[in-house]
């Protein structure tokens, strides 16, 4: 992949990623289950950072721009490709999963994994809300 397609290929998958406040924040029902989450994380999209803030289950906050010493709970990298792939319509197997994206390497987790496991059927609904937007 040439350096314009990916740098265009970012910034698809960066502009579906902050749709994730709007689309979390739709769904009264995923409110309700991360209702005793309070926390902020970063998410990685290729080389773009974000800072995520939730609230009581509501998405407070997504941001390119935030203080270098923000803090956070815990870290989620994952490369463009594993982005791309995982909010396919219907993902390939190995490509649907956080945890399978770590796996393979396409991803990272690092930080305090207490909160991630306490809630981690509400983040990983969170992460997949942009699947399928976009696609044909």
């Amino acid at each position: 992949m040439n350096m314009g397609s990916q740098k265009q290929l970012q910034e698809a998958l960066c502009n579906r990623f902050e749709l994730i406040e709007e689309l979390t924040n739709a769904d009264s029902h995923l409110i309700h289950r991360g209702r005793f989450l309070t926390a902020d994380f970063v998410v990685h999209i290729g080389d773009v950072p974000y800072l995520i803030s939730i609230g009581d289950g509501r998405v407070l906050f997504v941001g390119r721009k935030f203080p270098i010493f923000q803090g956070r709970k815990f870290t989620l990298k994952g490369s463009l490709n594993a982005w791309s792939m995982f909010w396919e319509l219907i993902p390939k197997a190995g490509w649907h999963d956080i945890f399978a994206l770590t796996k393979s390497g396409e991803m990272t987790l690092e930080g305090e994994m207490q909160p991630f496991f306490a809630h981690l059927q509400y983040l990983k609904d969170v992460l997949s809300k942009p699947r399928g937007v976009g696609n044909k």
